[in-house]
Formats: structure tokens, sequence, C-alpha cells
């Protein structure tokens, strides 16, 4: 795969493929605390909740939308743990959402990555219709190693 196929929060074009997969069958995951190997290595979801928080219920985030972002551990730089819907096409998800959603990958005890469908009673937890993913990226809003909403 090119380099510009792939996406800023380390997915590719693909859905099936990822520049860090860990997985090959994402859409019959449902709510999972999969991501990148490089996680561990990056903030904690605790950190991302106390920033999302903070947003407006009603604000309105759209497909691959950094919403908030926290810095990596090990390197001042880009690099960081951060927040986004996928997989909405072109609707949107209110603050409200992604907190109820953030809370619930929480008490399903992920501690650094992760994703949930945002739809609830989808089939199988087919993520197709939309998810909210807590992942490792290479481009994140926040300047080096600082905590941001974006």
């Amino acid at each position: 795969m090119r380099p510009e196929q792939q996406l800023e929060t380390g997915v590719s074009l693909n859905p099936s493929r990822s520049i860090f997969p860990r997985d090959t069958n994402i859409q019959a995951l449902g709510i999972n605390c999969r991501g990148s190997i490089q996680c561990g290595d990056c903030s904690n979801i605790g950190r991302i909740a106390s920033l999302v928080y903070h947003i407006a219920d009603d604000a309105q985030y759209g497909n691959n939308q950094q919403i908030a972002c926290s810095g990596c551990f090990w390197w001042q730089s880009t690099f960081a743990l951060c927040i986004f819907p996928q997989n909405i096409g072109d609707r949107k998800i209110s603050g409200k959402l992604i907190k109820d959603k953030l809370g619930a990958l929480i008490a399903h005890n992920c501690y650094t990555c992760g994703s949930i469908p945002t739809e609830d009673n989808v089939p199988d937890n087919n993520v197709n219709n939309g998810e909210l993913t807590v992942n490792y990226v290479l481009n994140g809003c926040n300047a080096a190693y600082k905590d941001k909403i974006c």
C-alpha cells in the first residue's frame, strides 16, 4: 500500500487493513480494547476521558475527525492517543453520544485503546454503521506531548 493511501489515524483507506493491524476481522469485533501495537507506549484512556468530558453535549463530530488527543509518553512529537469516529459516512455524532460510548468502553476495562459501535442494537456488533475509536495516531491535534480537545 502506498503511504498516500494511509489516513493520519494509522488506518488505511482499505477498511480491512491497518498499518498497525491486530485484527483482520474488525467488523465482528463490536466493543473491544484493541488498537495499534503502540497503544501501550502512549497515554491512557482516562486522560482522553478527562478531556472528552469537557466537550459540550451538543458538539458535533464527523467521520475521522479527531475529538481529543493526549501525547505519547516516550516521544515529544505529534504521535498521540486520540479519540475519533469512523465509518459514520456523512453523519455527525454528538458530544453526549461520545461521552456515553467512551464511558461504556472504559466500563469494558479498556485502558489504552479500543472501539465501540456508535449504534445500539446493531446485528453482530457490526461497526460498518459507525464506531468510536481510541487509538494511536501519527498526527494528533495536540502539540508535542500536550493534552488537547481538538
